[in-house]
Formats: structure tokens, sequence, C-alpha cells
């Protein structure tokens, strides 16, 4: 099977096309295999492009939408690993990891307390 070479800048990226690719999170590399140019190509183009860069945005926001919305109703509907990450996202919510240092004597003792009270038993 024949490779086909990227075509120049002059390749025609359509908005609403651009858009939905956008909406998809492609990136700009995925993009400029989709029109046939280069990422570079398409990196210029949103740059001196305003209606294609908007529309570029434009889809990216509309992505991230949809994924917030599919999270939020994953944990809606009891998705307890999805609840517990937005929480620990959105409301800086945090895993409570409790630490001693104890010394050599310290473990010693520890370790005589709970020989006594399995002996007890």
């Amino acid at each position: 099977m024949a490779t086909r070479k990227p075509r120049s800048d002059a390749a025609p990226i359509g908005a609403a096309e651009l858009e939905k690719l956008a909406a998809m999170h492609c990136t700009q590399q995925e993009v400029g295999s989709w029109f046939g140019c280069t990422q570079q190509a398409v990196s210029k183009r949103l740059a001196r492009d305003a209606p294609l860069a908007e529309a570029w945005q434009r889809g990216w926001d509309k992505g991230s939408i949809s994924l917030r919305r599919a999270q939020f109703e994953a944990a809606q509907a009891g998705d307890r690993t999805m609840m517990i990450w937005l929480g620990k996202q959105w409301l800086g919510q945090a895993d409570k990891i409790e630490t001693r240092h104890l010394t050599l004597d310290a473990i010693e003792e520890e370790l005589q307390r709970i020989l006594a009270e399995s002996r007890g038993r």
C-alpha cells in the first residue's frame, strides 16, 4: 500500500469539520493527518486564521463539556471510583494517610503490649 505524503500548508481545513475533530480532543497531528497536511501547517493556520482558531476552541470546549457530563453522570449513577475522583478534583478532598514514627524502644513496647493482649485471650 502506498503512503501518501502530507500536503502543504495550503491544504483546505474546514471550520465545521475542524470543530468536530477538536470536540473529540484530537491532536493537531491527528487533524493534520485528517486534512492531509502536517501538524505544523495546522498550527500555522490556527495562529493566523481567527475563525478557524475559534472553531478549534469551540470544539475543544464542547469536548471538555461532554467529558465532564459523562463523568458527572457516572458519579450520579453510583460509580464509586468516579465519585472519589471528582471529590478530589472538584471538592479538594484527599485520602488521609496516617503515619507514625516510632523508636525501637516504642516498637518493642508496642510488641510487648500486643503479645500480652494475645496471651490474655
